[in-house]
């Protein structure tokens, strides 16, 4: 997505009812619909924080509805009326494909921790407690949502609305005064295509972990050969800090990587072709001894938190809105209306709570918000 698209303009949806009043007299009207939405908006690419999304996520969408129209009472003038009506909707939304942004499990924000890329031939020998490992760094960091940015195909099994309203008509002037209830299904979310994670190339979190180690050469005192890449992950580290640097270690410490996944001495290359050399923390301090990982820990394919990304929607609205129409006139009649709404959303109040240890949960998630308009027409 580039920087252009963060401001869109385009239709949302097109929606189609065909309908039938089932009864039909003069204070009173019920009838069925059956309905159809044409997705025309743009899909979700998760490339943004908050990118805009115009339509339903780009949703095909079929379910039918019902309206109902009374008026129970009306003035002998009939210039002052009494309006109740109603209307409900179901509809189904097929699947859709779409590109997110996720987390892996059990870290949230995860999205914006450095991963970085391992693999093989090992150079310099390097080895931990004598032991080649399976990867080594190589030279690559990224941030997780770099690969965690995929194509997945996302459908709810209903959404549903009902909207009750009344109204009171005096003369050239209405009220309207209504509630409005919203609710969406879980999500059904699945991959639609291969990750990053399932390549050749290996990736783990880095955390806080020093990736490279210093040759001292022979006897750990000779001159220095060089740096070592090292094999060094951090699975267990979050977004809030790593496994090196904790309250009961000093710097001193923990520059050693001690909390490395599977730590242990590392050593490489030396004088004479040696590779039994400890790999020292700092290029001149030949006391630092190092450690990797034996063996490093990859993310998988299976640690994304698709599954815990699920969400339903729930709300509530009130809203009111003033009119009046110029009855006086013919042929072209004006109307002008301002009115206002107030949706309160229905949220979970934990996604750590609700997600870690169910994956067939489910977060419920909407936005709280208001709004005013200002409405305006001409009827003829």
């Amino acid at each position: 997505m580039s920087q252009d698209t963060l401001n869109q303009t385009r239709l949302a949806d097109i929606r189609t009812a065909i309908g039938y009043d089932i009864v039909r007299c003069d204070n009173f009207i019920f009838g069925v619909q059956g309905m159809f939405t044409f997705p025309t908006g743009n899909r979700p690419e998760g490339e943004y924080l908050f990118e805009p999304i115009i339509g339903n996520g780009h949703h095909w969408e079929v379910g039918g509805a019902f309206r109902m129209h009374a008026m129970p009472w009306c003035s002998d003038e009939g210039d002052k009326q009494l309006i109740f009506s109603a209307d409900a909707s179901v509809l189904h939304l097929f699947a859709a494909r779409q590109r997110r942004t996720f987390d892996l499990k059990g870290k949230p924000l995860s999205r914006y921790m450095l991963i970085e890329r391992l693999g093989t031939p090992i150079s310099n020998n390097l080895k931990g407690g004598g032991t080649a490992p399976s990867a080594q760094f190589q030279t690559e960091f990224l941030p997780v949502a770099n690969l965690t940015n995929i194509c997945i195909n996302a459908n709810s099994s209903v959404q549903a609305e009902i909207t009750a309203m009344a109204t009171f008509v005096c003369d050239s002037f209405s009220w309207d005064i209504g509630y409005n209830f919203w609710a969406r299904s879980c999500e059904k979310i699945s991959l639609s295509m291969a990750t990053p994670f399932e390549k050749n190339d290996k990736w783990a979190l880095k955390g806080d972990a020093h990736v490279f180690g210093y040759d001292r050469g022979a006897a750990g005192a000779g001159p220095l050969v060089g740096a070592v890449a090292l094999s060094a992950t951090q699975n267990d580290a979050t977004i809030t800090g790593g496994t090196n640097f904790t309250t009961d270690r000093t710097v001193a410490e923990a520059i050693l990587n001690p909390g490395v996944d599977n730590p242990r001495n590392a050593t490489g290359d030396g004088a004479g072709g040696a590779n039994d050399h400890p790999l020292s923390a700092e290029p001149n301090n030949a006391a630092l001894t190092i450690q990797t990982s034996l063996n490093p820990v990859f993310i998988r394919v299976s640690d994304i938190d698709v599954c815990e990304r699920k969400t339903r929607g729930l709300s509530s609205s009130l809203f009111t809105h003033f009119s009046y129409i110029w009855k006086e006139r013919t042929g072209w009649i004006p109307y002008l209306g301002i009115g206002g709404e107030i949706e309160f959303a229905h949220n979970s109040s934990s996604c750590a709570d609700t997600c870690s240890t169910n994956c067939d949960s489910c977060i419920t998630c909407a936005v709280s918000q208001w709004s005013v308009w200002l409405k305006g027409g001409m009827t003829f």
